[in-house]
């Protein structure tokens, strides 16, 4: 975010946390994993209403709520241009069809979006995709087993290239100093102890 010049510093801890609140990702070690919810939100919104995904649109967005607070405009002047000139046209054009994608890692299966949440659709079935499982990591032997209804969930694995602390140096020696009993040598010419 910070790099794209979207968002505050101040807000970039709500975000994340707003995301892991609505199931969009999950922590995985040091890394956030996208949920089947996060990936259909996403293919929706890339597909029906893309102006809200580009960056301009929400760097637009924030110099407008500047100028609210800068006094330049009003609040409700502000709103209502963004609503009737930006997202209103938008939202009108986009489908209400639910969101279907392909998982590209995995032949013939596909993630869809129903009312009971995300599901995996694979040799002509469809079945509820458990929530703890991150479609990027579902390996051909998991989504047989969820279709079967045989599936249960496995420790946490690591992702590639880290431990499973989620660290990629893997986890670090402790920094305590360990205490020693021997005395202190004293320097013959000053007296103190040897540094």
């Amino acid at each position: 975010m910070e790099k794209a010049g979207i968002g505050r510093p101040s807000t970039y801890a709500q975000t994340l946390s707003t995301l892991q609140t609505r199931e969009y990702v999950r922590p995985v070690g040091r890394h956030l994993g996208v949920s089947a919810v996060g990936l259909l939100v996403t293919t929706y919104l890339a597909r029906q209403v893309p102006e809200v995904l580009e960056r301009d649109f929400t760097a637009t967005m924030e110099a407008g709520l500047d100028d609210v607070a800068a006094g330049e405009t009003t609040r409700v002047a502000y709103l209502t241009r963004f609503w009737t000139e930006g997202l209103a046209p938008t939202i009108r054009k986009a489908s209400r069809d639910a969101p279907s994608l392909p998982l590209p890692h995995l032949a013939g299966t596909r993630l869809r979006a129903t009312a009971s949440g995300p599901h995996l659709v694979r040799c002509g079935q469809s079945v509820p995709l458990p929530p703890e499982v991150l479609p990027a990591d579902l390996t051909e032997a998991d989504a047989d087993a969820i279709v079967q209804g045989v599936w249960t969930p496995t420790k946490p694995r690591a992702r590639k290239g880290s431990s499973a602390a989620g660290d990629k140096d893997g986890p670090k020696p402790s920094r305590k100093r360990k205490a020693t009993t021997a005395p202190r040598k004293r320097s013959a010419k000053s007296g103190k102890g040897a540094e």
